[in-house]
């Protein structure tokens, strides 16, 4: 056989093909199909509550990553949807009630617009009316909200290829006069589309509002297609799309059962946005390039839950307000990219920064983008709060009155307030040199009282069954139950600050059950129980005590 030589020029070019390829495939993908679901008013406390009442945990509590993230505007802390959704959008901050614009009134390009001009295609879902806030500051460029008739003209300007919600300003007849096959009836939307024979379908509900709560049709057929359905059609239908796809998908009415205070209202919402988180998920388990988002605009109601009644019942819970509030609100994380929102703070902006390929959408040449405080609205005297963000060393934080602090701590993403353990009241912390000037009151605790004990309530023979449980602590958003040595017990399910415990048939001796509140405000989980039990070697088929 005859051997084949090269010469140093030809080993060099190959070696940089070689090398070339390798760093190519070592790149990580951008995901070529993105879903942003938004819960509009979805608190870690309707999370909550909608668990209690179904009595298991809600799809997204196992996507892959979970954190927080801050929701406040950019002159206001406590934002509403069309602030918060446009600087999910669009990567910066805007004033309270403008879509797609920045403080400044100047246009943004939106997410939604990059996939567009990228060739894939694009959709929107809501169960408001699609020219709503949410879906509105994805699609549209207004200094307000209530600007109804722009906003539609936006809408089917931008031209997304899916559009379902109501209809109450956005008409089935324009929707065709811009080139779209319009759907307004459960037997039409139940058809097979496809996008090759018409890349642009709205399905769009004949409502004079927006759609109806699922909570008021429990024993009768609800009239329109759910959220859950909506969401699988439109993701059958932009997956037809070899360049991908971007789709957003809001749970609307969450907001709307918090303003009324009505959990029954909100747990049913939130219930259907699972499922419809649900039908993604499932969906996904058969590709590998997607980014699945779940997330809220902001909190609604300041909602409370105070007491798990059981499967199927109502749980009892405390409203704050009927407004919205600046509480931070959960995000989940499922496939590429969501691993950067583990056990995170974020700010909303950094939603946007997700779903696009760096350098980021619209950058700010603003010092001042993000000039709102976000902290918790509690503090502990003798504890501490810290402000997640860089912007602390640029605009110092003034306390009043000073004898509420002990000391001040900066660090590189943040400065650290330490309260004094003999002050209690109210706390004003301001933001100078932003405008407007942000002032934010913070209340400051005495420490709480000690927790009651563990209650069991049957002795853990080995190879039965015990319930835990333990009182709530204040601000806590998650408990997380540990029972030392794993050898004890079979299985562990939580929900909430209860566990059902299934013990192993083997084992007798020393068992320590823990468990911790975690608080997004907090540096680390707070231990609040510890409790150890001795296991004797009783028989098995003895009685519970």
């Amino acid at each position: 056989m005859k051997q084949r030589y090269f010469n140093s020029q030809q080993i060099i070019i190959l070696s940089i093909l070689w090398i070339t390829t390798i760093a190519t495939y070592a790149q990580p993908q951008f995901p070529k199909k993105i879903i942003l679901f938004i819960g509009d008013g979805m608190g870690t406390a309707q999370v909550e509550a909608a668990r209690m009442y179904q009595g298991k945990t809600l799809s997204f509590d196992h996507m892959t990553y979970k954190g927080y993230v801050s929701t406040h505007s950019h002159n206001k802390k406590i934002t509403d949807s069309a602030a918060s959704a446009t600087a999910m959008a669009t990567g910066r901050k805007t004033n309270y009630q403008t879509l797609g614009m920045d403080e400044k009134l100047k246009p943004l390009t939106t997410v939604l617009e990059y996939h567009q001009s990228t060739g894939k295609s694009t959709g929107l879902i809501s169960t408001t009316y699609i020219s709503h806030a949410t879906p509105a500051s994805f699609a549209s460029h207004q200094p307000k909200r209530d600007r109804y008739t722009e906003i539609a003209q936006d809408i089917l300007h931008t031209k997304p290829n899916v559009l379902m919600g109501g209809s109450k300003h956005l008409k089935p007849y324009m929707a065709i006069q811009a080139g779209y096959h319009v759907v307004t009836t459960k037997e039409e939307f139940r058809k097979t589309i496809q996008l090759n024979h018409n890349p642009y379908h709205a399905v769009l509900w004949p409502t004079d509002d927006h759609m109806p709560f699922e909570s008021d049709y429990i024993n009768t057929p609800y009239p329109y297609a759910h959220l859950s359905d909506m969401t699988i059609k439109a993701i059958e239908l932009l997956n037809q799309d070899p360049d991908g796809f971007f789709l957003m998908v809001e749970a609307g009415r969450i907001d709307h059962a918090g303003h009324q205070n009505h959990i029954k209202k909100t747990i049913y919402e939130t219930i259907e946005f699972s499922h419809a988180v649900t039908k993604a998920l499932q969906w996904a388990e058969t590709q590998n390039d997607v980014l699945i988002l779940v997330t809220a605009d902001h909190e609604t109601g300041s909602l409370l839950v105070n007491k798990d009644q059981g499967k199927n019942k109502l749980p009892i819970v405390t409203w704050g307000t009927r407004g919205h509030s600046f509480l931070p609100v959960p995000i989940y994380g499922y496939g590429a990219q969501a691993q950067v929102i583990q056990n995170k703070l974020l700010d909303n902006i950094d939603i946007c920064h997700m779903m696009v390929p760096s350098p980021p959408l619209n950058p700010s040449t603003d010092d001042h983008n993000h000039p709102i405080i976000s902290i918790s609205q509690w503090a502990l005297a003798g504890g501490n709060t810290f402000v997640p963000s860089p912007a602390s060393q640029r605009i110092p934080l003034q306390i009043h009155p000073e004898t509420a602090v002990d000391h001040r701590e900066i660090t590189p993403i943040g400065e650290k307030i330490h309260w004094s353990k003999d002050f209690r009241g109210t706390v004003k912390v301001t933001q100078t040199n932003t405008i407007p000037e942000i002032t934010q009151a913070i209340q400051i605790y005495g420490q709480p009282e000690p927790p009651k004990k563990l209650s069991i309530t049957a002795y853990p023979y080995a190879g039965r069954t015990s319930k835990l449980s333990t009182k709530h602590t204040l601000g806590a958003t998650d408990y997380i139950w540990t029972i030392t040595p794993k050898e004890a017990y079979q299985s562990i399910q939580s929900l909430s600050n209860q566990a059902t415990v299934q013990w192993s048939n083997h084992y007798y001796g020393d068992i320590l059950v823990e468990v911790q509140a975690i608080n997004p405000w907090q540096e680390q989980p707070q231990k609040t129980e510890r409790k150890s039990f001795v296991r004797q070697n009783y028989p098995l088929h003895k009685k519970n005590e």
